[in-house]
C-alpha cells in the first residue's frame, strides 16, 4: 500500500498537516502506511518501561533503540526530540535517580525542564543520549517542555551550545506564563508547540483528565486568540487531539498539528466520511 501524506484543509488555500506524536516505537507499525512529515519524540514513555533513569545503560540503550527507530523512519524528514516530562513520583520510581524530589502538586511542579534544571546530572544523561543524534542529523531537534519563563530557555540553550548542539530549538507552549512573556522567549527559540492539553488544564484550574469542560473550552479559544502571535508559521500544537482540536488549530492557521497513533483511525474515519 502507498504511504500518503496527511492533510487537512485550511484557510489561505493551505494545509494543516497531520504529523506524529510518538511515544513507544512499536507505534511506528502502527502508522507505516502513512507519510508523516514530522514527528514529535516524547522519550519517558521509554525510560519509564526501562525502569531506570539514562544513567543506566538498560535505559540508554531502550531509547537509542527508539531514536535508530525513529532516525530510519523519518530519514530526511523533520523530527523533535521533546526533553523526558515526568512527574516527580514517575522519576523517583526509576532506577539510578541521584535524588528524590517531593512534589506535593505533580502536574504542576517539577516537569518537563523544571526538573532537568533542578538536577543538572539528569540533563547531561539526557545530552550525553541525543548529542550523536543531533550531530550527523540536521534535521534532529529539541524541544523543552513546561517551560514557564525566558531564563530557563537561556539556561538548557547554554547546555545544549557547550556541546556544540547547531539544530532548532522548540518551545512547548502550555504554560499561561509563557504566553504571557513571548515577546522575550521568542527571540530565544526557533519553533513553538502549543501542548494544548496542559494548557486547557492550566486555565481552566482543573486536572487534565478531567471529563467536566469541553474538548475545546471556549476559554482556550479566547485566551489563544488574544496571544497567539501574527506570525504563526513557525507555530504547531500537540495534545490528546481529535477532530475539534484539529479544527480549532485550523482556525487559527497552525501549519502542522501531532497526533498519537491511537487517535489515527477515528480522526481519519471522520475526515474521510
Amino acid at each position: 500500500m502507498a504511504s500518503r501524506q496527511l492533510l487537512f484543509p485550511r484557510t489561505n488555500t493551505q494545509d494543516t498537516t497531520l504529523n506524529l506524536n510518538l511515544g513507544m516505537r512499536e507505534e511506528l507499525a502502527v502508522v507505516q502506511d502513512h507519510a508523516f512529515e514530522s514527528v514529535l519524540i516524547r522519550p519517558e514513555y521509554t525510560i519509564r518501561r526501562a525502569g531506570a533513569e539514562l544513567s543506566h545503560e538498560r535505559a540508554r540503550s531502550a531509547l537509542q533503540s527508539m531514536l535508530d527507530d525513529v532516525s530510519h523512519a523519518f530519514f530526511g524528514k523533520e523530527k523533535w526530540y521533546r526533553f523526558s516530562d515526568y512527574t516527580a513520583s514517575e522519576a523517583n520510581a526509576l532506577r539510578g535517580v541521584h535524588e528524590q524530589m517531593e512534589d506535593p502538586n505533580p502536574l504542576l511542579g517539577l516537569r518537563g525542564v523544571r526538573r532537568l534544571i533542578a538536577n543538572p546530572p539528569l540533563l547531561e544523561h539526557e545530552l550525553d543520549v541525543i548529542m550523536p543524534y543531533a550531530e550527523t542529523d540536521p534535521q534532529f531537534n529539541v524541544l523543552l517542555p513546561m517551560v514557564h519563563e525566558p531564563e530557563q530557555v537561556i539556561q538548557i540553550k547554554r547546555a545544549l551550545e557547550s556541546r556544540g548542539y547547531k539544530n532548532k530549538l522548540g518551545v512547548m507552549m502550555e504554560i499561561p506564563s509563557a504566553f504571557l512573556l513571548l515577546g522575550q522567549i521568542s527571540p530565544l527559540a526557533d519553533h513553538f508547540i502549543i501542548g494544548l492539553n496542559d494548557l486547557a488544564c492550566f486555565l481552566l484550574g482543573t486536572d487534565r483528565d478531567s471529563s467536566s469542560y469541553s474538548r475545546v473550552p471556549p476559554s482556550v479559544r479566547r485566551f489563544l486568540d488574544a496571544y497567539l502571535p501574527k506570525r504563526r508559521d513557525n507555530w504547531e500544537m500537540a495534545g490528546y487531539l481529535g477532530n475539534d482540536e484539529i479544527s480549532l488549530a485550523k482556525s487559527f492557521g497552525i501549519k502542522g498539528v501531532y497526533v498519537r497513533a491511537h487517535e489515527l483511525p477515528e480522526i481519519l474515519r471522520e475526515v474521510l466520511a
